[in-house]
């Protein structure tokens, strides 16, 4: 089956966007787990996503109080010259170099003629969403992902201008990155862990359509409380405070699963954490009306998202441009 590229509509009116997404596996040693992946593994790991990003992750209505984006995370079942991939959305890539290899420098561009070697790697950004899981150097990082651009003729606040991708293609590894060192962690009913493999795709692949962190932050400053996710729903809070007062809890153990979720909102007041862009002790289950409206502008708009956009060429026509946009990436 070939996915394309036309969404269908729903009741509302609204397109329902089927996102395709390659996964490219970089591996040295076929017979490292962490590195190669089982096969079923990362089509497991996108089911799981979906159900956060559909509200389907409990069957209790009473819980399901986030919002449904009205989009789904589909395995690719095609190589872009058309013949059919062997596992459904995944791409498994001998590396020539050593792993683990630094997320940061694959992802940040400065070495111009490496970022160039990276982007060849991608199958087109415009059809597919590219997602590298490989081993990180920084173990303390668990996922990375650019950030979307805007067109200067349907601006989204906190994006860079991205006119330049119409009329030229990416020359850097545009997309997500996964740490592998922690591709089989997922909590449970019994145990929750904050590597949890479903959690970090789910965050980052916000951070790909359009979302910041719903935390407090001014570039590498996190020791603030201002609102800076561009949305006013979202409850903002100090997390440099926040993570001192974890980091000084001797054993977590004694605190329930709500007490270690509860953070302290930028007015004072306590408040349960379940937002999906937050980080740490989090339910990781909740999108919010205005996270879903800048999800939704992202995707009608954005030059290097798939899926049927808004605008025609007459629309575009004047917004080419030469000045490539800076690069974006959040953790």
């Amino acid at each position: 089956m070939k996915i394309t590229q036309s969404p269908s509509t729903s009741t509302t009116g609204e397109h329902h966007y089927r996102l395709p997404v390659i996964f490219h596996v970089l591996y040295e040693d076929p017979d490292n787990r962490k590195q190669y992946v089982d096969e079923g593994r990362l089509a497991q790991i996108i089911n799981a996503c979906n159900l956060r990003y559909k509200n389907k992750m409990y069957q209790n209505a009473s819980h399901n109080i986030s919002q449904d984006m009205n989009l789904e995370f589909v395995m690719a079942t095609e190589k872009p010259d058309g013949t059919t991939l062997e596992e459904a959305g995944v791409e498994r890539i001998k590396w020539e170099t050593t792993l683990p290899m630094s997320c940061e420098q694959f992802m940040d561009g400065e070495d111009k003629s490496q970022a160039k070697k990276y982007a060849k790697m991608l199958w087109n950004p415009k059809v597919y969403i590219n997602i590298f899981v490989y081993p990180f150097s920084e173990k303390n990082i668990l996922g990375i992902a650019h950030l979307p651009y805007y067109l200067s003729s349907y601006p989204l606040e906190g994006l860079n201008k991205g006119d330049y991708f119409l009329s030229h293609e990416v020359e850097y590894p545009h997309c997500v990155s996964i740490n592998s060192n922690y591709i089989y962690v997922n909590s449970n009913n019994e145990y929750y862990y904050t590597t949890d493999v479903y959690n970090t795709l789910a965050h980052e692949l916000g951070h790909y359509l359009g979302l910041h962190h719903a935390f407090s932050e001014d570039g590498d400053n996190t020791d603030l409380c201002e609102d800076t996710d561009y949305c006013t729903d979202t409850p903002t809070y100090n997390i440099t405070k926040y993570t001192e007062w974890i980091n000084g809890i001797d054993n977590p153990d004694k605190y329930s699963f709500d007490e270690l979720c509860t953070r302290t909102n930028c007015e004072g007041s306590t408040f349960i954490s379940h937002n999906i862009m937050d980080y740490a002790f989090c339910y990781s289950d909740q999108f919010t009306f205005q996270q879903r409206k800048r999800i939704r502008h992202v995707l009608s708009y954005s030059p290097l998202i798939p899926g049927v956009k808004k605008y025609t060429s007459t629309d575009t026509r004047s917004l080419s441009c030469d000045e490539q946009p800076p690069i974006q990436f959040r953790y």
